[in-house]
């Protein structure tokens, strides 16, 4: 019973809506306290593929993200974090221009 370490990795998740996938996308983030870089995983709806990237805090709460898909599908933006244990949210666009977005819960 001990608390988690500080360089454990720890996972929440996230809510994706990409424009021209009609249903939400569930995923997760994982990061670990006090850095500044992570992993995002998604699996997309209807055996569509998953896709997996990372992300960099850079400034003020703010950071980008790339993902990239097995089926060819990728996609990359810019983040804001609300502080800690408030959540976060993201958006980009595709490779083809559509929108991306999500959103991560607070604890």
């Amino acid at each position: 019973g001990s608390g988690a370490r500080e360089s454990e990795w720890q996972a929440r998740p996230i809510a994706v809506q990409w424009a021209g996938i009609s249903k939400l996308i569930a995923g997760e983030i994982f990061f670990q306290r006090e850095k500044q870089n992570g992993q995002i995983k998604m699996t997309l709806p209807e055996q569509l593929g998953v896709c997996k990237g990372t992300y960099l805090m850079t400034e003020n709460h703010t950071g980008v993200w790339s993902i990239a898909c097995n089926n060819g599908m990728s996609a990359s933006g810019t983040l804001i974090a609300y502080g800690s244990g408030k959540g976060s949210s993201g958006e980009g666009l595709d490779e083809d221009g559509n929108p991306v977005k999500f959103t991560m819960g607070g604890r």
